[in-house]
């Protein structure tokens, strides 16, 4: 391909990469057959459960999904506060039907930040459900588990503790939450938004045996803190 690209993803029959302002899809021989410049600092991608499209979203509060069959964008819209940072990431429900998206903005009259995860149907792109938006927990990241209807996410509590969830998907009911969670596990999460290599990750926990999965899921990660 001979482009360097800040995220990569491949599913088999499609694989996209994104250099931040371009995405470049290819089939499955590595051919190029479609590329899109819709957004800047587009450095989070993900494919649907169907393999059929895909998501992708900017660090300047947007969010495309395209469509894979006939290569085109479906829609592009905003979320969160445009005045605020887009740093965090989004998943996409097992059942294709939500797409769950962190937002972060600052409270001013607080002077802290606050984050929640705000849940948007695939099907007119409308805002559905806002979640954590109250809550002691702040998410940074999600995914969404191997269970159909459970998401995990990776956080803060009180104090800037790191915790890690396992919740119900549609809604913010927390069914378990580990404490345990290290710190250098969140920043390793939080990094991968931003782009780190392996080898730039090395060099700042060069024994961290994290990094033998960069892609680590959140329910491995989930697993490692329940055993410590």
């Amino acid at each position: 391909m001979g482009k360097s690209f800040w995220t990569y993803i491949s599913n088999g029959k499609h694989s996209i990469g994104s250099t931040g302002g371009m995405i470049y899809v290819y089939d499955e021989k590595d051919m190029e057959i479609a590329n899109f410049k819709d957004m800047n600092y587009a450095y989070d991608l993900t494919f649907f459960p169907d393999g059929e499209r895909f998501v992708s979203r900017s660090n300047e509060g947007l969010i495309a999904v395209y469509d894979l069959l006939n290569l085109r964008l479906i829609k592009k819209f905003r979320y969160g506060k445009a005045k605020d940072p887009h740093d965090q990431n989004l998943c996409v429900s097992a059942d294709g039907k939500y797409i769950y998206v962190v937002v972060y903005t600052f409270d001013e009259k607080k002077n802290a930040p606050n984050c929640w995860i705000d849940v948007y149907e695939t099907e007119n792109f409308s805002l559905v459900e806002t979640l954590f938006k109250e809550s002691e927990i702040h998410p940074y990241y999600i995914e969404w588990g191997e269970e159909n209807d459970v998401f995990y996410l990776l956080g803060s509590a009180k104090r800037g503790r790191s915790v890690i969830a396992r919740c119900k998907g549609g809604c913010a009911d927390v069914l378990s939450v580990s404490q345990n969670m290290e710190r250098r596990y969140h920043n390793i999460k939080c990094w991968q938004l931003s782009g780190f290599t392996p080898k730039q990750r090395e060099w700042i926990y060069p024994k961290d045996e994290v990094l033998e999965r960069l892609d680590a899921p959140l329910t491995e990660l989930w697993v490692k803190a329940n055993l410590q």
